[in-house]
This record gives C-alpha cells, structure tokens and sequence, in this order.
C-alpha cells in the first residue's frame, strides 16, 4: 500500500515537474526579457531610466523627421478633380515671395517674376493655377489666393472657361493665330498696364510658333526629346541609363519627354521611376503634352481627324501628369508630326508652344559619324527600337558622353531653345 502511494506521489510530482518545465519553455524567452529589465531597474535605476528615455526621443524625431520629409514632398495638385480643370490665362507679377511646386520639389516664387497663367482647378477644396514663367518658360503650381494676391488680370469668363463646349477649330477673339494670341497676350501686367504677355520670351515663342511649330534648324546646339507614345511594350529603359549616364559638364542631361496621358496610365511604375530620377538630379526632365490618348485614325490623320475632342486630348494628358506627381511644360508636341492649319490655331487657345523634330532616325536615315545639330526626335516605349540602336551607335562613334563631360559638346533644353529664338 505504501509503495502504490509512493509511486502516486512520485508520479504526480513527475508531473508536475513536466508541467512546469513545459512552461518555462514556453515562457521562457518572456521570463528572461522580463527578469533582465527588473533586475536593471533595481540595481541601475538611473541609467536605465536615461536610456529608455533617449530611445523613445530617438523614435519620436524619427517620426517627425519622416512626416516632414512627406510633407516637403507632398505635392498637393495630385488629387485635383477634372471637373474643375479650366482654361485661365492671364499676366501677374509676384510682389511678395509665394509658395509653389514643380515636378522636381516645393519652391518660392522671388518677388519680381512674372507668371502667366494656363489653367485653374481644384484639389482638396483650394484652388490652384497651373503657370509658366514668361521669361524662362518653366511650368509651376501656385495657389489661386496667391496669384490674386499680386493683382493680376484675368481673361473674361468666355475666353478663360472651358465649361462651355467648342469647336476644335476655336481660335482666341481678335482674329485667328498670331492675332488672337497677341489680344490675349495684351491683356495686362498684374493690372499695372505697363505692358502684356507679348513682350515677353513666352509670348515672343508662342506667336512666334502659332503657324510654325519649333525646329532648331542646327543653329543653337541639340535638343533631345524623347516621344512616350501608348504602348504595351516594355519602355527602353536603356535609352534611360544611357541618358542618365551622360553629363553636360557637371548638370544632368537636359531631355524633353513628350508624353501621352494612356502611356502615364499604363505604365505607372515606369513613369514613377522616371519622375524619381528628375527628383534626384539624374536627368533634367520637362514633361511635354503629347496627347492623352494619341489617336491614329484609319487614314493616319491623327489629331487632325474631326471626330477627335482635341479639348479632351489636350487638357486630360495635362491632368494625367498632374495627378501623377509631374508639372506640365507650356510645349506640345502633335502625334505623328501631323498638324493642320486648323489645329495650330486650335492649339493657340491653350497657350502652348508647338515642337516639331528636325531630325527623326527611327524613320528617316541619319548618319552616326557626327552628333546632329536641332532638335532630335526618339522614342522610348519598345515601339521603335530602330531609333534606339541608331543614339547609341551614333554616342559610340562621336564619342558624346565624353564630349559632354569635358564641355566640347552642347545639349540644351525646350526653354534655351524657344528664348534663343
């Protein structure tokens, strides 16, 4: 009897023994965390205390190193609603410094600069303008309360609106072409009378190149522009690192991308990637209007077909790129090349300044023994790649990248070329 209940006894207390050991192993790693901290509280209360404090400061200026980073970074006008998307014009001079974004950061406007306004829209409840600089033609956004705060000018509701359905054919008041851009160019300085648009870079080239879109005709240096045409083809990203690897002296590379609103939809993480690499200094990037959805129509007419709502083509690629985080530049470019007489004056209304190409060697033959001289036109989304082999047999042999770096050769951007005029 005794012995059965010693086994009992012994058998309970294997058990238990289990039981517990089991525990610790489960628990174990918790128990030893939480006995190290106990024990470091006892015997090193003050330094335990001074470290735990420095780690939760440490944390705390991280977080808010990180939500300001975002919000230098944030680029308000990406959630724009199309509805308020409007055509706007009108010439203001900044007289107090003012907050503004391009496609690369925030920036201040400096008191002095004249901004003439393209469009209005609004997004999050503020109103916003879209505006390009009249004498280096560089696009930013502004808000509507700072551009009225300088005094400026605008358009009547029938010139700047957008709400009310057009004709493609639509010219500004004052006559067709050159004359209805020179009315509205005329329109004032911030109220100030002392002037218009007209006298300006901006105006100069946008009257300048109302019936003759711009070509460089080799007199200035070489202009690089890349076409973004809607494409399911992967995009020639080598075309990109080979850009990006090429310096003028000690800048990034100037390059013109002309880009279509489908191909920015379709290809999002690419177009990201581009827009980071502007960001960071690599290329020096303006975003070109090449049309939302660059029709081809059955006879090749592109833009110039009548069914196309070339309002629609114009303003949604524009909204595409804001809503992407890039700034539009005052440039177009026609899909194709094609254009009529009709759509140059068309295109007049919307203050941008039409680019052609002097040199198209995905198309046309081009020698690879000498850089060319205007303004080249490739594309880069997997369309042509008979353009792409062409720049790099044509760098190779010129050896460019290393002209470049040394300062023998020239690249400029769209706004050297058009001021240069």
């Amino acid at each position: 009897m005794r012995c059965e209940m010693s086994n009992v006894r012994r058998q309970t207390a294997d058990g238990r023994r289990e039981t517990q050991g089991a525990r610790r192993k489960a628990h174990g790693f918790k128990d030893r965390v939480f006995y190290a901290l106990r024990f470091a509280l006892y015997h090193y209360r003050l330094p335990f205390v001074v470290c735990l404090l420095l780690a939760v400061l440490f944390i705390l200026l991280s977080s808010v190193s990180v939500c300001l980073a975002q919000a230098d970074d944030a680029r308000p006008f990406t959630a724009l609603r199309r509805e308020t998307y409007r055509v706007a014009s009108g010439l203001f001079r900044v007289e107090t410094p003012i907050p503004a974004w391009d496609s690369r950061d925030s920036l201040t406007v400096a008191p002095g600069a004249r901004l003439w306004r393209l469009r209005s829209f609004e997004a999050g409840g503020t109103a916003y303008a879209l505006c390009v600089n009249v004498e280096t033609l560089k696009a930013c956004v502004v808000q509507e309360e700072d551009v009225k705060s300088v005094g400026g000018v605008n358009v009547p509701e029938a010139l700047a609106s957008s709400e009310t359905s057009q004709t493609s054919h639509t010219a500004l008041p004052g006559g067709n072409g050159v004359e209805g851009i020179s009315e509205v160019c005329r329109l004032g300085e911030g109220g100030q009378g002392s002037g218009g648009a007209e006298e300006t870079p901006y105006g100069r080239a946008l009257m300048r190149h109302a019936r003759a879109p711009m070509m460089d005709e080799g007199k200035k240096g070489l202009v690089l522009t890349v076409d973004l045409c809607p494409s399911h083809r992967a995009w020639d990203r080598d075309l990109f690192d080979a850009l990006r690897e090429m310096r003028s002296g000690e800048k990034p590379l100037p390059v013109a991308v002309c880009i279509s609103g489908a191909w920015v939809r379709h290809h999002s993480a690419d177009f990201e990637q581009l827009l980071t690499w502007h960001r960071e200094g690599a290329l020096e990037v303006t975003f070109v209007n090449h049309s939302d959805t660059h029709p081809v129509g059955e006879r090749g007419d592109f833009l110039n077909n009548a069914g196309v709502d070339f309002e629609a083509e114009v303003l949604n690629a524009e909204v595409t790129l804001l809503m992407h985080g890039a700034v539009p530049s005052p440039f177009f470019r026609f899909p194709g090349l094609v254009h009529s007489t009709a759509r140059l004056e068309a295109l007049a209304r919307y203050g941008l300044i039409l680019v052609d190409a002097d040199h198209w060697p995905g198309r046309d033959h081009l020698a690879t023994d000498r850089v060319p001289e205007g303004i080249l036109l490739i594309h880069g989304n997997g369309n042509e790649r008979a353009g792409v082999a062409w720049f790099f047999e044509m760098i190779r042999r010129t050896g460019m990248k290393e002209k470049l770096r040394d300062g023998a050769g020239r690249v400029i951007s769209l706004a050297e070329c058009a001021r240069a005029e």
